[in-house]
């Protein structure tokens, strides 16, 4: 990503961090382009994250036995502690 481009998308995150009510003072921000589990994968693994929190795709029935391909392929690939953490838009399907 170009800095200019990379710093634009930084901010509007922030933003909308910020809008949702985060406080984003205990956390640092890691945009990156690229495959989503790559990213998160290559992500963990540069700045040694001893946790992550990752989000999970909601699903039922049968499908709902696997927490997403992302998440899986990340919880797969990391050296360090996953929780997942399901959407409320999913919960709210049941």
């Amino acid at each position: 990503m170009l800095d200019a481009e990379h710093a634009a998308r930084t901010s509007a995150l922030e933003t909308l961090l910020r809008d949702a009510g985060v406080d984003l003072s205990p956390w640092n921000i890691h945009l990156v382009k690229g495959s989503a589990a790559a990213a998160v994968i290559d992500t963990v693994n540069r700045l040694r994250i001893n946790m992550l929190v990752i989000g999970t795709a909601a699903r039922s029935g049968l499908s709902g036995l696997v927490i997403g391909n992302t998440a899986e392929t990340v919880l797969a690939d990391v050296p360090c502690s996953v929780i997942t953490v399901k959407s409320p838009v999913a919960k709210s399907r049941r």
